[in-house]
């Protein structure tokens, strides 16, 4: 096998030094590898001056491959989509935290949401390693890549298909696989995992004017990031539900809840209870506190509704006795006011210097 390589190389040796003469450089790849001729120092220096770029393919997350279409900033703020199993979700990331906003059949299949999906449907919601396994900042982030295209150097390459009719060598790396367009400009066309994560994404360089649209698309989605959903966090029951001064004006459910530790003033935890009768829904109600340092805590609201004042009027006027149900759960909120105002901040910030 080793002799069979090197006389692999010295044939192969004996024509890489032909040049098309027009500035479109051959001499960086071998059939079997060899030296690159600085094509990963040269995509690097040309990716530093993008601003953005758009990835098209496919990850694995936790065993179950997902489609997406996200356009990356140098610095890893991104906006797109997510698509599987004919759901799709919108996507953005900012500073390092992914968003998603989909109905209610991706967070019921897909998004680990296994009970009351309704919560999180059309509302935007941290998305949870059990839902979306990617680093968006870490894997795509242009910055990442050129820090590691300029790491590697004059590593050995590889002559790699085509990448949509363009010849293209391959950088290995421990971070990732990244496909180079052979010739002069030396553009990044695909990135690939070559560690336990599975990913592949088509690459094209963005415009400055689709980068400004891009930086306007994300601050307009960050607006509305204020009360996101976290279905990350639990609040398992402490005690059983009950109701007090249930009356002709309404009916008070109490609901007493776990945090599991959570330690930061900018949870909330949301109480959603609805109370039901003959086989219908009376009304409900919702309330929400500040976590904090709260090991265990109660959470009330009260049911006010005509559905329920229609009931009581019922009820009181038919002999006999009547009995009335309550179901609830909690939902953590983990964005506030502030945290948007910090996050808008940092995306001007970014755009400012890219």
């Amino acid at each position: 096998m080793a002799a069979a390589v090197v006389v692999l190389l010295v044939v192969v040796g004996a024509i890489i030094r032909l040049s098309t003469g027009d500035g479109e450089e051959t001499a960086g790849a071998t059939k079997g590898g060899g030296k690159t001729g600085g094509q990963a120092g040269k995509a690097a220096q040309r990716l530093s001056a993008v601003r953005a770029l758009r990835y098209t393919g496919s990850f694995s997350s936790n065993g179950i491959s997902m489609q997406a279409r996200l356009t990356v900033t140098r610095a890893g703020s991104g906006s797109g989509t997510i698509t599987v199993g004919g759901d799709t979700a919108d996507v953005i990331v900012v500073d390092g935290t992914t968003f998603l906003k989909a109905g209610r059949s991706f967070w019921r299949s897909h998004g680990g949401v296994t009970t009351n999906p309704e919560d999180y449907a059309g509302r935007w919601s941290r998305a949870a390693t059990s839902t979306l396994d990617l680093d968006v900042k870490d894997v795509l982030a242009s910055g990442t890549i050129t820090q590691r295209l300029r790491a590697a150097g004059q590593s050995p390459v590889g002559n790699a298909e085509a990448i949509n009719g363009t010849p293209s060598v391959k950088v290995t790396t421990a971070d990732g696989e990244y496909q180079i367009s052979r010739a002069q400009p030396h553009k990044l066309l695909r990135v690939k995992s070559t560690g336990t994560d599975t990913y592949q994404f088509d690459v094209a360089e963005v415009s400055a004017t689709e980068t400004a649209a891009l930086f306007t698309d994300l601050q307009q989605k960050v607006t509305r990031l204020t009360d996101a959903l976290d279905p990350g966090i639990r609040f398992p029951r402490a005690g059983d539900l009950k109701f007090s001064n249930c009356g002709s004006s309404g009916c008070t459910v109490k609901y007493s809840v776990t945090s599991l530790a959570v330690n930061d003033d900018n949870v909330r935890a949301v109480l959603k209870a609805t109370i039901r009768a003959n086989g219908r829904d009376l009304g409900s109600c919702t309330n929400r506190r500040s976590v904090g340092s709260s090991r265990t805590f109660d959470l009330s609201c009260t049911v006010t509704s005509s559905g329920w004042k229609s009931w009581v009027r019922w009820a009181r006027s038919t002999p006999g006795s009547h009995s009335y149900q309550a179901r609830a759960r909690v939902v953590a909120e983990s964005v506030s006011a502030g945290d948007v105002n910090g996050l808008l901040a940092k995306l001007r910030q970014e755009q400012q210097s890219a």
